[in-house]
């Protein structure tokens, strides 16, 4: 015979604390109420709230928020601290309908106000070894 809470022991009780609920957020592809959604750290919600955005508005980027991007992208770690990237901002509408069009799915980028292309430099990538 149980005690109702699945011990054999008549007289023992689980008991339980109430702990303050956590966010519970989504990993990408699994909706509110699939099995495999977790609880995560809320500090990491603008990882999985993040989305694509494929149509624009029709007007200018300021130069400051271009730049601002740029410089969080250049903050981002290398190995080696050997930043094997470039960055081309593309702001003629011609060029980026042109980019647009070599790319299988980059038909979008020729309505955006703005482009940046990423380059990766290899030979920086594989120049020299890490400081010690």
């Amino acid at each position: 015979e149980t005690n109702g809470t699945g011990s054999r022991h008549p007289t023992r009780r689980r008991t339980r604390t109430a702990k303050p609920p956590k966010t519970r957020l989504m990993a990408p592809g699994i909706g509110p109420n699939d099995e495999r959604r977790t609880t995560m750290n809320p500090a990491l919600h603008f990882v999985f709230e993040r989305r694509s955005v494929r149509t624009y508005q029709p007007r200018d980027v300021p130069a400051e928020a271009v730049r601002d991007l740029l410089e969080a992208a250049m903050a981002a770690p290398s190995a080696c601290c050997t930043d094997p990237w470039e960055f081309i901002v593309v702001r003629n509408a011609a060029s980026r309908q042109r980019i647009a069009d070599a790319l299988p799915n980059g038909a979008f980028l020729a309505q955006a106000p703005v482009g940046i292309v990423v380059c990766g430099n290899l030979q920086r990538a594989h120049a020299g070894s890490c400081p010690t």
